[in-house]
């Protein structure tokens, strides 16, 4: 086999594992229930609660999901650290 031969398979197989490498990104801004209540540390069924009475933001899917934002439960959080919750 010739060096360029040699330097060819080299780059296919280069180029198959580039493409098998998973690419690394950033993890989602959105939470569900349970990952947002373990986020500002409060029990689900308090989160829920709070939910339902509309104090905290969320965003309720057309199937009734609810997702919440990171940047607005960090909004949240400080806000009602000037307050107090019920």
């Amino acid at each position: 086999m010739d060096k360029s031969t040699q330097s060819q398979i080299k780059s296919k197989n280069l180029q198959k594992q580039s493409q098998n490498t998973p690419e690394i990104t950033e993890p989602s801004p959105w939470f569900n229930l349970a990952e947002a209540a373990k986020y500002i540390k409060l029990n689900k069924r308090t989160l829920a609660n709070y939910v339902s009475k509309g104090l905290v933001p969320v965003h309720i899917s057309p199937v009734g999901g609810k997702r919440f934002h990171k940047k607005e439960l960090d909004q949240w959080i400080s806000s009602t650290r000037r307050g107090f919750l019920p």
